[in-house]
């Protein structure tokens, strides 16, 4: 099981940072994407860092939780911007990639609360 969730995480890591690629780069189809969704193109940078540094997150695995809830949040938000659009064979695929994050922030959980305790420790000190 360990092997396919690691599997599982860089696939995801993989799946946002060419993502994020293609936003942070503007290439043409994303432009032309967030213009049919009337979104402006700050936005596009702004889902672009986020899922650059969700990906980031989830490849390194202290912090692997909180990369997966950083890519759940974008996906989540995808979701309905693509139902508004009218887009409903898109939300398959992003219901998925959140299983995919839930799976995945799940299975690290453990990981999530050392950094919690870890930063109790610290307000205690």
């Amino acid at each position: 099981m360990e092997r396919a969730v690691r599997f599982l995480t860089w696939g995801l890591a993989l799946l946002f940072l060419a993502g994020a690629s293609a936003k942070l780069l503007r290439l043409d189809f994303e432009v032309a994407i967030f213009a049919r969704y009337e979104l402006p193109l700050w936005l596009m940078t702004v889902v672009g860092f986020a899922e650059l540094f969700g990906a980031l997150l989830l490849l390194w695995p202290r912090t692997t939780p909180l990369g997966a809830i950083i890519g759940f949040a974008v996906m989540f938000v995808a979701i309905p911007t693509h139902l508004v659009a009218g887009e409903y064979h898109l939300a398959p695929f992003s219901l998925a990639v959140m299983l995919g994050l839930a799976t995945v922030g799940w299975h690290r959980r453990a990981a999530l609360a050392a950094i919690i305790s870890d930063d109790h420790r610290e307000e205690g000190a």
